[in-house]
C-alpha cells in the first residue's frame, strides 16, 4: 500500500552525523519540515535582513513579469487601440503577430533595452552590496529608479521612439525602459544579498532541555554537545540548516507576486487603464523603499542608544 507523502515527510528520520573523531558517530533526528518552514517564515518577522530579502524577492519576480509580459501587451494594445494594426485585440491566432509586426518589434526592443541594462548593472549592484552601510544605497537607487520608470511608462502617450504622425513618441522611452531594467536587477541582487547575510547570522536559540530538544527533533545525546566552540554562542545554532527553507519561502514570495500582478494587474489593465500593472509595480517598489529606509533608520537609532 503506497504511503501518504505528507506523512512520510512528517515522520522523523534519523541522520548520522560524523563528529571530529573518525570512529565516533552521533545519532541525530532530522528536524521536521514543518518546523523548518515555521522558523523560516518567522525569520521574516524577526530579522530585518531576511524580511528585506523576502520583500525584495517579491518585487524582483513582479518586475520580471512586468517587463516580459506587460510591456509587450502595453505596446500591442496601443497599436491596436489606435488603429495602427489590423486585427482584433481578442484574436489569439498567430496571424496577429504578422499583422502587427511593428508592435512586436517595438516591444522586443524595449524589453531588450531593459534586460541589457540589467545585465550591465548586475555586477555594479553586487559590488555596492558587498559591505553594510548606514543607508542601503543599492536598494535606494533601484527602488527610486523603479518608481520613476514605471510611473513614467504608464503615462506615456506613445511607447514609440519617434513622433510618428504626431503620436507623441520620443527617444526618452529607451531611458524609461533602462530605469525599469536597472530596478529589476537591483531588486534581484539586493534581495539575494540580504538573504545571504541573514542566513550567515547565528541567532536561533538552541533548546537547553532534553524535552525541548526532542520537540526540535534532536536526540538527547547531542544536547550536551556544543554546536559551536565559542562560549558566547554556545546556546545558539546556525541558520545554515534553514537555507533550503529560506530559499523556498523566498520563491514563495516571488510566486505570490507573480500571481498578484498577473491576475489583479491584468484585470485592471482591461477595466481601468493599460498603465495599471505599472502603477502596481511603482507601489511595490515604494513598499520596498520604505521598508529599507525604516530598517536603516532603526539600525542607526539602535546604535545610538
Amino acid at each position: 500500500m503506497p504511503q501518504n507523502p505528507v506523512r512520510a515527510l512528517e515522520r522523523t528520520r534519523y541522520v548520522v552525523c560524523r563528529t571530529r573523531a573518525p570512529s565516533t558517530y552521533t545519532a541525530q533526528k532530522a528536524v521536521p519540515f514543518w518546523r523548518l518552514l515555521k522558523d523560516s517564515v518567522g525569520l521574516g518577522f524577526t530579522d530585518s535582513q531576511i524580511a528585506l530579502g523576502y520583500l525584495g524577492g517579491f518585487v524582483a519576480r513582479a518586475s520580471t513579469v512586468a517587463i516580459s509580459l506587460f510591456i509587450p501587451v502595453f505596446v500591442n494594445a496601443f497599436f491596436i487601440r489606435n488603429g495602427f494594426c489590423q486585427g482584433s485585440p481578442n484574436d489569439p491566432s498567430p496571424e496577429l503577430k504578422k499583422e502587427c509586426r511593428a508592435a512586436y518589434l517595438l516591444a522586443s526592443v524595449l524589453t531588450g533595452v531593459a534586460q541589457l541594462m540589467g545585465l550591465i548593472c548586475a555586477p555594479l549592484f553586487g559590488y555596492l552590496s558587498r559591505k553594510p552601510r548606514r543607508i542601503n544605497y543599492p536598494i535606494l537607487v533601484a527602488t527610486s529608479f523603479g518608481i520613476v520608470g514605471y510611473v513614467v511608462f504608464a503615462r506615456l502617450s506613445s511607447p514609440e521612439p519617434k513622433n510618428v504622425d504626431g503620436r507623441g513618441g520620443s527617444p526618452a522611452v529607451f531611458l524609461v525602459a533602462a530605469l525599469i531594467g536597472i530596478s529589476q536587477i537591483g531588486a534581484i541582487v539586493c534581495s539575494l544579498g540580504s538573504l545571504g547575510k541573514g542566513v550567515l547570522a547565528v541567532d536561533i536559540p538552541q533548546p537547553q532541555s532534553a524535552e525541548a530538544a526532542q520537540a526540535e527533533g534532536v536526540d538527547e545525546a547531542s544536547v550536551s554537545t556544543p554546536l559551536l566552540r565559542d562560549s558566547t554562542s554556545a546556546r545558539r545554532v546556525s541558520r545554515v540548516r534553514l537555507k533550503g527553507s529560506i530559499a523556498g519561502v523566498y520563491s514563495w514570495c516571488g510566486g505570490a507576486a507573480i500571481l498578484l500582478l498577473t491576475k489583479l494587474g491584468g484585470y485592471l489593465f482591461d477595466v481601468w487603464t493599460p498603465g495599471a500593472p505599472f502603477y502596481m509595480m511603482s507601489i511595490f517598489n515604494g513598499m520596498l523603499l520604505v521598508a529599507s529606509l525604516g530598517i536603516d533608520a532603526a539600525r542607526v537609532y539602535g546604535t545610538k542608544q
